[in-house]
């Protein structure tokens, strides 16, 4: 539900945007929330008992990667495009615990949406003449 509430349009200042930094979204309250969460569960993760360890990151993969950001990354508006994009950029980059990161990883190498995988539409959107 957290990721629902974020800003599907995200102010972009200039052609050499390419990623959310800190200062962009400590403004945005929804943000901040989704962040802590994501924070929280990378501690988890670190010290979890490997049973609580697997399936914490089975619920991220199969309860919010997939039937989540696999759709918000496929979106048609130009706007939650690129919002989504940023966002998936963001908690990549804020993730320090080697299983969270892999689960995400897998996300993008693996999990395909409408036959194209995660990083098939990614590439694709990077090599496109817009943003």
């Amino acid at each position: 539900a957290l990721y629902s509430s974020l800003p599907r349009k995200i102010e972009v200042r200039g052609d050499d945007w390419h990623a959310l930094r800190r200062e962009d979204w400590m403004g945005v309250s929804s943000l901040v929330l989704f962040m802590n969460s994501l924070e929280f569960c990378n501690a988890v993760v670190q010290v979890a008992h490997p049973l609580v360890r697997c399936q914490l990151l089975d619920y991220l993969h199969n309860g919010f990667l997939v039937p989540v950001m696999g759709p918000a990354l496929h979106k048609s508006s130009v706007d939650e495009m690129i919002a989504s994009t940023a966002y998936l950029d963001l908690f990549v980059r804020s993730i320090t615990e080697t299983s969270l990161l892999k689960t995400f990883l897998r996300f993008i190498l693996l999990h395909r949406h409408d036959n194209d995988t995660i990083l098939d539409t990614l590439l694709t959107r990077i090599s496109s003449n817009s943003r």
